[in-house]
Protein backbone atom coordinates (compact mmCIF):
# COMPACT_ATOMS: atom_id res chain seq x y z
CA UNK A 1 0.00 0.00 0.00
CA UNK A 2 1.52 3.52 -0.85
CA UNK A 3 0.09 7.32 -0.60
CA UNK A 4 -0.62 8.90 3.04
CA UNK A 5 -1.38 5.77 4.60
CA UNK A 6 1.76 3.97 3.93
CA UNK A 7 2.85 1.87 6.63
CA UNK A 8 0.49 0.78 9.21
CA UNK A 9 2.12 -0.68 12.74
CA UNK A 10 0.12 -1.84 15.68
CA UNK A 11 2.57 -2.78 18.68
CA UNK A 12 1.35 -5.62 20.57
CA UNK A 13 1.71 -4.60 24.30
CA UNK A 14 0.00 -0.59 22.61
CA UNK A 15 -2.67 -2.70 21.31
CA UNK A 16 -3.21 -4.77 24.36
CA UNK A 17 -3.38 -1.48 26.32
CA UNK A 18 -5.97 -0.08 24.44
CA UNK A 19 -8.76 -2.66 24.59
CA UNK A 20 -9.87 -5.95 23.53
CA UNK A 21 -9.34 -7.12 20.15
CA UNK A 22 -11.44 -10.65 20.49
CA UNK A 23 -10.93 -11.68 16.65
CA UNK A 24 -7.15 -11.62 17.08
CA UNK A 25 -7.76 -13.59 20.47
CA UNK A 26 -9.77 -15.58 18.87
CA UNK A 27 -8.25 -16.70 15.76
CA UNK A 28 -6.40 -20.11 16.57
CA UNK A 29 -9.62 -21.70 18.72
CA UNK A 30 -11.93 -20.50 15.54
CA UNK A 31 -9.57 -22.05 12.89
CA UNK A 32 -9.80 -24.67 15.15
CA UNK A 33 -13.82 -25.21 15.00
CA UNK A 34 -14.38 -24.22 11.41
CA UNK A 35 -11.58 -27.15 10.83
CA UNK A 36 -12.67 -29.16 13.05
CA UNK A 37 -16.37 -28.76 13.97
CA UNK A 38 -16.05 -29.04 17.29
CA UNK A 39 -16.25 -26.03 19.79
CA UNK A 40 -12.86 -26.14 21.51
CA UNK A 41 -12.41 -25.78 25.58
CA UNK A 42 -10.81 -23.52 27.44
CA UNK A 43 -7.20 -23.18 27.32
CA UNK A 44 -6.15 -20.39 29.68
CA UNK A 45 -3.33 -18.88 28.89
CA UNK A 46 -2.08 -21.59 26.79
CA UNK A 47 -1.63 -21.27 22.61
CA UNK A 48 -4.03 -24.33 21.83
CA UNK A 49 -1.96 -24.62 18.79
CA UNK A 50 1.73 -24.76 19.93
CA UNK A 51 3.48 -26.21 23.30
CA UNK A 52 5.07 -24.79 25.25
CA UNK A 53 3.67 -21.66 24.63
CA UNK A 54 2.21 -20.13 28.20
CA UNK A 55 2.89 -18.37 31.31
CA UNK A 56 4.73 -20.27 33.89
CA UNK A 57 5.42 -19.21 37.10
CA UNK A 58 8.85 -19.04 38.58
CA UNK A 59 10.35 -18.50 42.18
CA UNK A 60 9.20 -14.86 42.09
CA UNK A 61 6.52 -13.87 39.56
CA UNK A 62 5.03 -15.39 36.25
CA UNK A 63 6.95 -14.91 33.14
CA UNK A 64 5.11 -16.31 29.60
CA UNK A 65 6.98 -18.37 27.40
CA UNK A 66 6.23 -18.49 23.35
CA UNK A 67 8.20 -21.66 21.88
CA UNK A 68 7.34 -21.58 18.55
CA UNK A 69 9.14 -23.89 16.96
CA UNK A 70 11.42 -27.39 17.54
CA UNK A 71 14.58 -25.22 17.32
CA UNK A 72 13.77 -22.77 19.97
CA UNK A 73 11.97 -26.04 21.71
CA UNK A 74 15.79 -27.81 21.70
CA UNK A 75 17.07 -24.36 23.01
CA UNK A 76 14.42 -24.22 26.12
CA UNK A 77 15.51 -27.73 27.10
CA UNK A 78 19.18 -26.74 27.06
CA UNK A 79 18.39 -23.99 28.84
CA UNK A 80 17.00 -25.60 31.56
CA UNK A 81 19.07 -28.84 31.76
CA UNK A 82 16.57 -30.91 30.42
CA UNK A 83 18.22 -31.56 26.96
CA UNK A 84 16.55 -35.02 27.12
CA UNK A 85 13.31 -33.67 26.29
CA UNK A 86 13.78 -32.26 23.29
CA UNK A 87 15.01 -35.89 21.76
CA UNK A 88 11.65 -37.53 23.74
CA UNK A 89 9.14 -39.29 20.96
CA UNK A 90 6.94 -37.57 23.15
CA UNK A 91 8.15 -34.03 22.79
CA UNK A 92 10.20 -34.06 19.81
CA UNK A 93 7.69 -32.35 17.60
CA UNK A 94 5.30 -29.42 17.95
CA UNK A 95 2.79 -31.89 16.77
CA UNK A 96 3.24 -34.48 20.01
CA UNK A 97 3.79 -31.96 22.61
CA UNK A 98 0.43 -30.97 21.54
CA UNK A 99 -0.72 -34.14 22.44
CA UNK A 100 1.28 -34.41 25.44
CA UNK A 101 0.51 -31.28 26.90
CA UNK A 102 -0.65 -32.79 30.09
CA UNK A 103 2.93 -34.35 30.60
CA UNK A 104 5.25 -32.07 29.25
CA UNK A 105 3.87 -28.76 31.14
CA UNK A 106 4.07 -29.91 34.39
CA UNK A 107 8.18 -30.91 33.66
CA UNK A 108 9.10 -27.14 32.61
CA UNK A 109 7.12 -25.94 35.12
CA UNK A 110 8.74 -27.45 37.88
CA UNK A 111 12.27 -26.48 36.28
CA UNK A 112 10.94 -22.79 36.13
CA UNK A 113 10.19 -22.56 39.70
CA UNK A 114 13.86 -23.73 40.59
CA UNK A 115 14.59 -19.89 39.63
CA UNK A 116 13.55 -16.27 39.31
CA UNK A 117 12.12 -14.08 36.71
CA UNK A 118 15.16 -12.28 36.24
CA UNK A 119 17.09 -15.33 36.03
CA UNK A 120 14.94 -16.67 33.38
CA UNK A 121 14.60 -13.22 31.50
CA UNK A 122 17.94 -13.42 30.87
CA UNK A 123 18.70 -16.77 30.38
CA UNK A 124 15.89 -17.38 27.41
CA UNK A 125 16.55 -14.31 25.90
CA UNK A 126 20.11 -14.66 25.16
CA UNK A 127 19.19 -17.89 23.91
CA UNK A 128 17.06 -16.78 21.30
CA UNK A 129 13.39 -18.14 23.06
CA UNK A 130 10.68 -15.58 23.18
CA UNK A 131 9.82 -15.05 26.61
CA UNK A 132 8.40 -12.00 28.68
CA UNK A 133 6.55 -10.60 31.79
CA UNK A 134 3.60 -10.74 33.24
CA UNK A 135 3.37 -6.86 33.85
CA UNK A 136 0.66 -5.28 36.08
CA UNK A 137 -1.33 -2.47 34.51
CA UNK A 138 1.85 0.14 36.33
CA UNK A 139 4.52 -1.61 34.99
CA UNK A 140 3.08 -1.94 31.12
CA UNK A 141 2.17 1.28 31.35
CA UNK A 142 5.79 2.19 32.70
CA UNK A 143 7.38 -0.02 30.00
CA UNK A 144 10.02 1.37 27.97
CA UNK A 145 8.52 0.85 24.37
CA UNK A 146 4.83 1.92 25.69
CA UNK A 147 6.57 5.63 26.59
CA UNK A 148 8.36 6.21 23.88
CA UNK A 149 5.38 5.50 21.59
CA UNK A 150 3.24 8.16 23.74
CA UNK A 151 0.95 5.42 24.35
CA UNK A 152 -0.76 7.64 27.60
CA UNK A 153 -2.17 11.26 26.07
CA UNK A 154 -3.86 13.94 27.88
CA UNK A 155 -6.79 15.70 26.63
CA UNK A 156 -7.84 18.74 27.79
CA UNK A 157 -11.43 19.51 29.50
CA UNK A 158 -12.48 22.78 30.68
CA UNK A 159 -13.73 21.79 33.88
CA UNK A 160 -11.06 19.04 34.43
CA UNK A 161 -8.09 20.43 33.20
CA UNK A 162 -5.74 17.44 31.50
CA UNK A 163 -7.26 13.90 31.36
CA UNK A 164 -5.22 11.00 31.18
CA UNK A 165 -5.98 8.66 27.79
CA UNK A 166 -4.83 5.69 26.46
CA UNK A 167 -3.90 6.57 22.11
CA UNK A 168 -5.66 3.95 19.43
CA UNK A 169 -2.20 1.32 19.01
CA UNK A 170 -2.65 2.02 15.26
CA UNK A 171 -0.20 3.86 13.64
CA UNK A 172 -0.77 5.43 10.15
CA UNK A 173 2.77 7.02 8.31
CA UNK A 174 2.12 10.38 7.38
CA UNK A 175 -1.05 10.48 9.17
CA UNK A 176 -2.27 11.71 12.60
CA UNK A 177 -4.66 9.61 14.71
CA UNK A 178 -5.21 12.14 17.39
CA UNK A 179 -8.33 12.46 19.38
CA UNK A 180 -9.13 16.25 19.26
CA UNK A 181 -10.68 16.26 23.13
CA UNK A 182 -11.17 14.62 25.82
CA UNK A 183 -14.49 12.22 26.47
CA UNK A 184 -17.30 14.67 27.37
CA UNK A 185 -19.43 15.29 30.64
CA UNK A 186 -22.49 13.47 30.89
CA UNK A 187 -25.20 15.41 28.90
CA UNK A 188 -21.94 17.59 27.66
CA UNK A 189 -22.94 16.84 24.00
CA UNK A 190 -27.18 16.48 24.26
CA UNK A 191 -28.42 19.65 22.73
CA UNK A 192 -25.33 19.47 20.07
CA UNK A 193 -26.71 16.34 19.35
CA UNK A 194 -30.28 17.76 19.13
CA UNK A 195 -29.46 20.23 16.72
CA UNK A 196 -28.04 18.10 14.21
CA UNK A 197 -30.72 15.63 14.09
CA UNK A 198 -33.42 18.30 13.48
CA UNK A 199 -34.74 19.60 16.67
CA UNK A 200 -35.14 23.12 17.01
CA UNK A 201 -33.68 24.80 20.06
CA UNK A 202 -37.81 25.41 21.36
CA UNK A 203 -37.50 21.82 21.50
CA UNK A 204 -34.79 21.26 23.24
CA UNK A 205 -35.89 23.71 25.68
CA UNK A 206 -38.95 21.44 26.16
CA UNK A 207 -37.33 18.21 26.55
CA UNK A 208 -34.72 19.31 29.07
CA UNK A 209 -37.67 20.98 31.09
CA UNK A 210 -39.51 17.32 31.02
CA UNK A 211 -36.25 15.95 31.87
CA UNK A 212 -36.81 13.49 28.71
CA UNK A 213 -33.03 14.57 28.31
CA UNK A 214 -29.98 15.92 30.11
Amino acid sequence: MSGPLDGILVLDLSRALAGPWASQTLANQASNYLVTGKSPGLSGNAHPNIVPYQVFDTADAPIIVAVRNDGQFASLCKVIDCEHLSSDPRYCSNAVRVINRDTLVPLLATEFAKHTSAHWLSELEVSGIPVGPVNSIAEAFADPHVIERLTVMQLQRADLGAVPSVRSPIRFQNYATEAGCAPPALGDSTGAVLREIGFDEDEIKALFSDHVVA
